[in-house]
């Protein structure tokens, strides 16, 4: 049973085994996007500026530690071939963030005007 606890179903043929660097990626992409978010809300709510230079540091901050493991992945991809589905659906998750950000920097600069 707890072998079904480590993939998203419950089908073997179609189930993927997450290494533990997939499982960092997953936890980097979540903490991104849970923290961004927060920050995001918290400037919404208060449109104070600390807030919003806050934000851009932490979006330097998580773009550099999202492209590092982004790297370490696509190295991944070549080096254990016999896991590249597990290293591909992370690499996805990973950059799901990305049109997230996207669209919060626009909302961003949108909320200056008003």
């Amino acid at each position: 049973m707890e072998d079904y606890l480590d993939d998203f179903t419950l089908d073997k043929k179609a189930a993927v085994k997450w290494t533990f660097t997939d499982r960092i990626a997953h936890f980097i992409a979540a903490i991104s996007f849970l923290l961004g978010t927060l920050i995001f809300a918290t400037f919404a709510v208060s449109r104070e500026s600390g807030i919003a230079i806050i934000g851009l540091y932490y979006l330097m901050i998580a773009f550099t530690v999202n492209m590092i493991m982004l790297l370490i992945l696509l190295i991944l991809c070549v080096v254990e071939k016999h896991q590249l589905k597990s290293h591909l659906r992370s690499i996805g998750i990973l950059v799901i963030n990305i049109p997230v950000a996207i669209i919060y920097f626009v909302l961003f600069t949108h909320m200056d005007n008003y």
